[in-house]
């Protein structure tokens, strides 16, 4: 059986077929706008993107956080990077919605 990686707890992921198991991280690799929010900010969008029960309230927040990243851009002046990969998408895949 494969060992965690460093920073990744085992329970990450899924088990044999049973859903998920743990939570999905969000961090600066996967958190569109990380370097701009606070550490109060991140945890509280990592505690809504966990709170999400379907596909389309996890889109619901995603596009708020998406939107009060850019105005944040905006603000500074700066230009935000595309977003890579869609998290709702990964939590669906990983079997955190139905």
């Amino acid at each position: 059986m494969a060992q965690p990686t460093q920073g990744m707890p085992a329970a990450q992921g899924m088990g044999q077929g049973m859903g998920p198991v743990g939570k999905m991280g969000f961090d600066r690799s996967n958190t569109w706008g990380w370097k701009w929010m606070t550490p109060e900010e991140r945890s509280t969008h990592s505690a809504q993107m966990h709170s999400a029960k379907t596909l389309q309230e996890c889109h619901a927040i995603q596009d708020l956080h998406h939107q009060a990243m850019q105005l944040r851009a905006t603000e500074k002046a700066v230009k935000l990077p595309a977003v890579r990969a869609n998290s709702c998408e990964r939590m669906k895949a990983k079997g955190f919605f139905k």
